[in-house]
């Protein structure tokens, strides 16, 4: 039986060849090619996927948050991220969510390849390029700290779009008081005066 996947990523020509060359490389079958978050949990429930290949950055929802919202519907679904972000911070964010191997976009079809036969037998996966953020201990199933967490990450996102307190809380049915709580945890953790140096942090972090 071949291994169900689904690939989301927004730009679709990019999506599209992803899917030609894993087909022709694996026993899998794509399910569903799709083109943000929500509609990835929504395929992945749908077709019961085994795994799931996803970019970070995509509208409607992140691949960070999406990953996270798989994994609690569906853990036993490997979740891969496939990104250009090559920062610890998007990484250790990814790592949070649960997701099973990172590689970059910049990567070549055998570093998928890798992927894929590392995480079929449960252990996680990290390209080669980015194997020194983790000191090479992939396998131990280590906790790479983050500077933000991930719900802290997905709220700063919308902070940087100019959502206010009320319409963030009404995005993850959440208070506007534990948005506010959201936001001055993060400024105390990163030790910054205000919202505007916030939304720098973000920027120079690439998690926008």
């Amino acid at each position: 039986m071949k291994i169900k996947l689904v690939i989301s990523d927004d730009h679709k020509l990019f999506a599209q060849g992803l899917k030609e060359l894993i087909t022709q490389s694996l026993p899998v079958e794509v399910v569903a090619v799709v083109f943000n978050g929500k509609e990835a949990i929504e395929a992945c429930i749908k077709h019961k996927a085994d795994w799931v290949i996803m970019d970070i950055n995509m509208p409607l929802m992140d691949g960070i948050y999406a990953c996270k919202e798989i994994k609690s519907i569906s853990p036993q679904t490997k979740v891969c991220i496939l990104t250009m972000f090559n920062d610890i911070a998007s990484l250790s964010n990814a790592w949070s969510a649960g997701a099973d191997a990172y590689l970059l976009k910049g990567n070549n079809i055998d570093e998928v390849l890798k992927a894929y036969d590392v995480v079929k037998i449960g252990k996680r996966y990290v390209c080669e390029e980015l194997s020194h953020l983790v000191n090479n201990n992939i396998n131990r199933q280590q906790k790479i700290e983050a500077p933000v967490s991930v719900r802290e990450s997905a709220i700063l996102k919308l902070i940087c779009q100019g959502l206010t307190n009320d319409e963030i809380g009404r995005v993850f049915s959440i208070s506007t008081r534990t948005v506010d709580t959201h936001r001055n945890n993060m400024l105390i953790k990163l030790k910054l005066p205000n919202t505007a140096a916030l939304v720098r942090f973000a920027v120079e972090s690439k998690l926008v």
